[in-house]
């Protein structure tokens, strides 16, 4: 618990503690996206050889994407505890400003028709994720930085 104490927020100014999980955030995309992408592309090598493999959606889910919602939740937690306020919008600013590497991915992804260079399967389960991360991910700093507990 050390060492995830080193990135929790030290201030309540919501602008710098927003730049910081969003250092956070690139870091973790960066990461997650390079093993999620060896994961499915390893699944899809054995799917065109013939061995009908899943693609391991409840793998990364189960291992990458819940421990980063409960790390979401701890951080808006330890911001709330240092505003006396613990308002609500004040945790999602944070949330919508730690999470804009996701949404600059998504436009890029988008923007730059990416989709052409996956595998269809792969391009909606990966896609689908991302999505389903940027939406959760603020609610989760945000419903952190109310808990009172």
């Amino acid at each position: 618990m050390n060492l995830l104490e080193r990135f929790l927020p030290k201030t309540d100014n919501f602008f710098i503690e927003g730049m910081r999980l969003a250092l956070l955030d690139f870091v973790f995309l960066t990461a997650s996206g390079l093993i999620v992408f060896v994961l499915f592309s390893l699944a899809g090598l054995f799917r065109r050889i013939g061995i009908p493999v899943p693609f391991p959606v409840w793998l990364v889910s189960l291992f990458l994407v819940i421990p980063y919602y409960v790390f979401l939740f701890e951080y808006g937690k330890t911001y709330g505890s240092k505003n006396n306020r613990r308002q609500l919008y004040r945790g999602f600013m944070v949330g919508i400003l730690g999470h804009l590497p996701n949404f600059i991915l998504i436009f890029i992804l988008i923007q730059g028709q990416m989709f052409r260079y996956f595998n269809p399967q792969v391009w909606k389960a990966v896609f689908t994720m991302l999505g389903m991360v940027s939406i959760v991910a603020p609610i989760m700093v945000a419903l952190g930085s109310v808990d009172n507990k």
